[in-house]
């Protein structure tokens, strides 16, 4: 009876998968540096061998929030405002959400000092920005940890709350929590119910090596020590800030390419506060060798900025589920 049941449900979670039910999806704007955008309603038509780039937002963080989980950090970017900039680029993000921690109204759910986008907020960043959000989880649960059933309700259940709530792209991608998975889970709970599985490496995948089981590389850029090795901030921890010249460099695909870049939360110029030394960072100096977070999921504003600066004309700017389709993914 069981192996009956979880054979119907992967055959329903396949079926959003097929061209009929993409054509009636919602379509968020398919964005590309030239500022183009598609008709509301209209289905995507990209073709097969563009050039193709998506711009991650870790787990849809809102803004940070002092220790007591009720006020934002002065010098921190809010999605609103990385939504803007975004828009006045002709570009759209793709968020991660973690359903649990989603509130139904407009008081946004705090953990950690990190307050997460509202239902309410997903659907203004999708209505008036464009963007398209998949699911990185019920409960952002460690995938390998759990059983079958389990697995499933984490993965392919989550997918019934953006459907309540309007959002019909999230089986463009499921974004494993903490990358935590097996070949064996994507191919045998994961797959059937979402286009592809987010694994974390460099961020390049090619047309021609995409299949079965059907992984897509993104690279979490991140926060961390100076890259100048003659100032003391080359010293805060093992892990060095991204410079925005390899963030820009992973913006770049070719034909027949797909990079996608991951980014959680941004900040700007300098926090140092003895009282607060887990929260800090300096984004202040010309050098941007001597740019530093204390959190890897922490990054400077600017030097995101500067790296969209770097995304030539041709890119096309886009969601999982619009590739899923340009490249036939079945």
């Amino acid at each position: 009876m069981r192996t009956r049941i979880q054979l119907i449900l992967a055959l329903v979670c396949a079926l959003l998968l097929l061209p009929t039910g993409l054509a009636a999806a919602e379509q968020a704007p398919a964005a590309t540096s030239e500022a183009e955008t598609l008709e509301a309603g209209q289905p995507a038509t990209l073709p097969a061998d563009g050039a193709f780039l998506t711009l991650h937002l870790g787990r849809t963080q809102w803004s940070h929030r002092d220790p007591t989980c009720t006020t934002i950090l002065p010098n921190t970017i809010t999605l609103q405002r990385v939504a803007e900039e975004l828009q006045s680029r002709g570009l759209a993000a793709v968020g991660h959400v973690v359903v649990d921690r989603t509130s139904s109204t407009w008081v946004r759910q705090c953990e950690n000092r990190f307050a997460y986008a509202s239902w309410n907020d997903l659907a203004r960043l999708r209505d008036t920005y464009g963007w398209s959000f998949v699911s990185a989880g019920q409960s952002y649960a460690d995938m390998t940890k759990l059983t079958p059933e389990q697995q499933w309700q984490e993965s392919c259940g989550s997918l019934q709350a953006f459907t309540d709530h309007g959002h019909t792209r999230a089986n463009g991608l499921f974004a494993y929590p903490n990358n935590k998975y097996t070949t064996e889970i994507q191919s045998g709970v994961v797959a059937p119910c979402f286009a592809y599985g987010r694994a974390y490496g460099n961020g390049v995948n090619n047309r021609a090596k995409a299949a079965a089981p059907h992984l897509q590389s993104t690279v979490s850029f991140n926060g961390g020590a100076c890259n100048d090795l003659t100032q003391l901030c080359s010293m805060n921890g093992g892990r060095r800030y991204a410079l925005p010249s390899e963030v820009a460099a992973r913006m770049q695909p070719v034909a027949n390419q797909w990079t996608a870049v991951q980014f959680y939360r941004f900040v700007l110029g300098r926090r140092n506060e003895p009282t607060d030394p887990g929260f800090a960072w300096d984004c202040t100096s010309a050098d941007v060798t001597r740019h530093w977070t204390s959190k890897a999921e922490i990054y400077c504003w600017e030097d995101y900025k500067l790296a969209l600066d770097a995304i030539p004309s041709n890119v096309i700017v886009t969601d999982p589920l619009s590739i899923a389709q340009a490249w036939g993914r079945q």
